[in-house]
């Protein structure tokens, strides 16, 4: 935004304070912020709240008002890829997309495309996260080897021996049958992020899996593909 003139500004409910450079320039710089933040703005009075005789106020006064900084996409229609939308399906659709949402909110986490449209296929898969990230990690690669969902095939171990192996992940005997026993294995549940890859990664070399390819397929069947990820799969890092 620097040396250059913005005539047109859309923001977004927000009360900002400067000219129209200088509110850009705060909304350019909270686009980027990882979780959502606050911002304290000045208004005046309302009829209402001068009127009503449970209020304190009773003159047209300025007055602070705290808000959440709201800069997300709004999911009217539904992302397909960094650039195009598609209609909303149906209202049960409509409904678990402001769930995501609401739910990262609450948490006060940005609603990005990706964050929710992870949320939104865990809750179309009726799939719970429970735990930690490094639980959920070791729980859905198990589903995946116990039911032998390619990559994954039988590695001829017992539940001890695999239990053994996993130690370090607080691995059980009765988590391995209970993943075992489990309904379908469902692919793409788990978040694309660095310490994740890492998790699969370091658990398949326990399990003495080896590839020639850093575990491209296993991340393809394991990990969630992002919306905003181009053609080519940059997040099968090295």
């Amino acid at each position: 935004m620097k040396n250059k003139i913005c005539t047109i500004l859309a923001k977004a409910g927000h009360k900002i304070l400067g000219d129209k450079n200088t509110q850009a320039l705060w909304i350019e710089e909270h686009y980027q912020d990882k979780k959502i933040l606050k911002y304290k703005f000045h208004r005046l009075a309302g009829l209402q709240e001068i009127i009503d005789e449970k209020s304190s106020i009773d003159d047209l006064v300025s007055i602070e008002e705290e808000r959440i900084i709201s800069l997300d996409y709004d999911f009217k229609r539904y992302p397909i890829n960094s650039h195009d939308t598609r209609p909303i399906r149906d209202i049960n659709e409509f409904k678990k997309v402001r769930q995501s949402v609401d739910y990262l909110k609450r948490l006060f986490q940005r609603a990005s495309i990706d964050n929710v449209d992870y949320k939104f296929q865990r809750a179309k898969q009726g799939i719970r996260k429970t735990g930690s990230n490094k639980q959920f990690v070791v729980r859905h690669i198990l589903r995946g080897l116990l039911h032998k969902v390619k990559p994954f095939y039988d590695l001829n171990l017992s539940y001890t021996q695999l239990s053994i192996r996993l130690n370090e992940y607080g691995v059980t005997i009765s988590q391995i049958k209970h993943a075992k026993n489990s309904s379908n294995f469902s692919p793409n549940m788990i978040a694309d992020t660095t310490l994740n890859r890492s998790y699969i990664r370091k658990i398949l070399r326990l399990l003495d899996i080896r590839t020639n390819n850093n575990y491209k397929e296993f991340l393809e069947l394991l990990l969630h593909k992002k919306i905003t990820n181009e053609s080519e799969v940059k997040y099968l890092d090295n």
